[in-house]
């Protein structure tokens, strides 16, 4: 979750706030709340480590000061997205392009926010292409998908 991650050399009085300025800054969907930092404690005959949490919401947790061997690991905001869009093309009211409202949001759901379609719209020649995942042309019966419009099936 930083522009540019990579191993960094320790040297006294290394910072947080070092370590994300060295790494280019934070990525946009970073959880500032939960920055994990592993540190292994050597002790005489064992060692021990532990995972400490800390929030960059409060400002003196980018002076938390690193020791050798700490791993930082910054995670990424859950459930974050960023626009997804799908294009509209034919017998729709309004074509174009669309954000969808979630990861929940149906072809039909956007049909509607594109006006419906027109009398002229051919349902049953509906096809549906998809660059994600490399799947290309998808198969479908937009007859079907409209009547249900709360079906998941294409």
């Amino acid at each position: 979750m930083v522009q540019s991650p990579k191993t960094l050399d320790f040297y006294d009085g290394l910072k947080l706030k070092d370590v994300i300025v060295q790494t280019g800054g934070l990525k946009q969907e970073a959880d500032l709340s939960n920055i994990q930092i592993e540190r292994i404690y050597f002790q005489k005959d064992s060692t021990e480590s532990f995972v400490r949490t800390i929030s960059l919401k409060y400002p003196q947790a980018k002076e938390f000061e690193l020791k050798e061997y700490d791993q930082i690991n910054f995670r990424q905001l859950p459930e974050f997205s960023f626009h997804r869009t799908i294009e509209l093309k034919g017998e729709v009211k309004y074509p174009g392009k669309y954000s969808l409202n979630g990861k929940n949001e149906t072809l039909a759901d956007v049909i509607i926010r594109a006006g419906g379609l027109t009398d002229w719209a051919f349902k049953d020649g509906a096809k549906l292409y998809r660059s994600e995942d490399s799947l290309g042309l998808l198969l479908m019966n937009l007859t079907d998908g409209l009547k249900h419009k709360n079906s998941r099936k294409g």
